[in-house]
């Protein structure tokens, strides 16, 4: 999990495009956590299946070796120590599908969780935050956009040779409403900066730390599977020795 090692890299220096998408890409990121959690659990539960399946199937054998015991079969010495080796492996089996529930329990309570915490992430101040900004952003471009149009044509009517001076002070007039409106826009694009660099900080944060456990404990759930799958083998490998 090195890629969400804190020293390599830092959500908070990341995700400022122009378009303020960032909180967007981050809040998506984080189903794509959810549908791991939920590969993770399918994983577990259709194993959990086939070690089932393969206890009821030790079960079925066991009880047939024991009819042949019954029946006085002249094997019957070789079924007596192949219904001991059953159910030695049985035992090491149905320990494995307890094992498994108890795993594909704990995931699928985890990946609740995930989504639970997935859900509260949307609601937050920075949602409201982002969308200011992206509006303050396009009203304060149009703004200057405006007020630099009003300039150009203030100095167009008034460098005209015959020029009206009403048309002159209507135009001029246009341009210091259009000037006030752009600093208007200016103060307040300040102001909701300020507001929006604090909340998606702040958002950065509690992704990275809500990733960062993500994918931690769907590691931890990895290592307890490979960990009781391999005791599982070694027990069974020790039942053929015997």
């Amino acid at each position: 999990m090195g890629h969400l090692d804190g020293s390599v890299l830092q959500y908070s220096n990341h995700f400022w495009g122009d378009k303020h998408h960032g909180f967007q890409v981050l809040y998506e990121n984080t189903k794509k956590g959810e549908e791991s959690a939920q590969e993770l659990s399918i994983f577990i539960k259709e194993r959990l299946q086939l070690e089932d399946e393969y206890s009821k199937m030790l079960v079925k054998s066991m009880n047939k070796v024991s009819s042949f015991i019954s029946s006085g079969s002249a094997l019957e010495t070789a079924w007596v120590l192949t219904k001991g080796t059953l159910e030695l492996l049985a035992e090491i089996h149905v320990m494995m599908v307890k094992n498994l529930q108890d795993l594909s329990r704990e995931i699928v309570k985890y990946k609740d969780e995930v989504s639970k915490s997935r859900k509260e992430a949307k609601q937050q101040p920075t949602i409201e935050a982002v969308n200011l900004m992206q509006t303050t952003t396009t009203c304060l471009q149009k703004a200057k956009e405006t007020y630099y149009a009003r300039c150009n044509e203030y100095e167009k009517v008034r460098k005209e040779a015959n020029a009206n001076p009403k048309e002159i002070a209507k135009v001029e007039s246009k341009m210091l409403k259009a000037k006030e409106e752009y600093a208007s826009y200016v103060e307040k694009y300040e102001a909701v900066r300020t507001n929006f660099l604090e909340k998606m900080e702040s958002a950065c944060r509690l992704f990275q730390g809500h990733d960062r456990n993500l994918y931690a404990a769907l590691q931890q759930f990895l290592v307890v599977y490979s960990t009781q799958h391999q005791e599982m083998a070694s027990a069974a490998q020790q039942v053929k020795i015997v």
